[in-house]
């Protein structure tokens, strides 16, 4: 039988302790280091950097014309356009006998505020997503125009 054990209380968020006698850790490092392996040749073959790639880093793409932060900048509006949304998030009420009620209406309160905030809040994703789009083609478009400096 499998048994995983929770270290998020401890501080170690991303262990997950495995333990059953049928799963080869080393085996199945040896398979992730190997994927790296390959991962990294392969990028060295494209004249990428892996280390860089693996830190979020993506660099100028080839035969651009702009900057290095500005092709960050983008790729990062890209991949965060969306990411917005408000979660109900309560602290414990530890008052005797009328804790429960006062927790009950705090969480009915508290939903009430997220829904309308995340209405809200959708606008404000469509207004991100539209600007991301023009960033892009705005970007595209400069690069076949603008001439290249140096």
């Amino acid at each position: 039988m499998t048994s995983f054990e929770d270290h998020s209380s401890q501080g170690s968020a991303d262990v997950i302790d495995i333990r059953d006698p049928h799963v080869d850790v080393d085996e199945i490092m040896a398979r992730i280091r190997e994927n790296i392996r390959i991962r990294r040749a392969r990028a060295e073959e494209a004249g990428l950097d892996f280390d860089a790639l693996a830190r979020g880093q993506y660099g100028i793409p080839e035969g651009t014309r702009f900057s290095a932060p500005l092709y960050d900048a983008l790729y990062e509006a890209n991949v965060m356009q969306d990411k917005t949304m408000v979660l109900l998030s309560l602290t414990a009420c530890h008052i005797p006998v009328l804790g429960r009620i006062i927790q009950r209406l705090r969480m009915a309160l508290h939903n009430i505020a997220i829904y309308y905030v995340n209405m809200a809040m959708s606008r404000q994703v469509a207004f991100n997503m539209r600007v991301t789009q023009i960033l892009n083609e705005l970007v595209k478009d400069m690069e076949n125009t603008v001439p290249k400096n140096g």
